[in-house]
């Protein structure tokens, strides 16, 4: 084995090890969790994947603009459990998500619930301890 091989090999390692760590963040680095606001609008895309599914929301403003918000969920395995499958989340349709949103000002939630259009009202945050 040359010297090249032994030394990347090491390095390989420590970086896959590494992705899966970068890729999931602290709830309460990342989001507010010691209160929660309401965010209304239309559903433009939903993106079943884990460990978050991820919600985009079109919100309109009061002067008529729409803000688009990245919404996170529990993952799929989870969401499905609660009764929201991928015929649920349909794009046009309008929802309330009830969110902690992002500490850093951006349009960023992590959704505790999920008003659908037929008014049933999902718990679909992770369980997170809540204070």
């Amino acid at each position: 084995m040359n010297a090249r091989r032994i030394i990347a090999v090491p390095f390989l390692g420590l970086f896959v090890c590494a992705v899966p760590l970068h890729a999931h963040h602290s709830v309460a680095a990342s989001y507010d969790t010691s209160q929660t606001t309401t965010v209304t609008g239309v559903i433009t895309s939903v993106e079943w994947r884990n460990p978050h599914v991820v919600l985009r929301l079109g919100v309109k403003n009061n002067d008529g603009s729409v803000v688009n918000w990245r919404l996170e969920m529990r993952g799929a395995n989870a969401l499905s459990a609660a009764g929201i499958g991928s015929g649920t989340l349909v794009l046009g349709d309008q929802v309330s998500a009830r969110v902690w949103v992002a500490r850093d000002g951006t349009k960023y939630g992590n959704v505790r619930n999920l008003m659908l259009p037929d008014g049933r009202n999902i718990d679909v945050g992770d369980t997170w301890p809540q204070r």
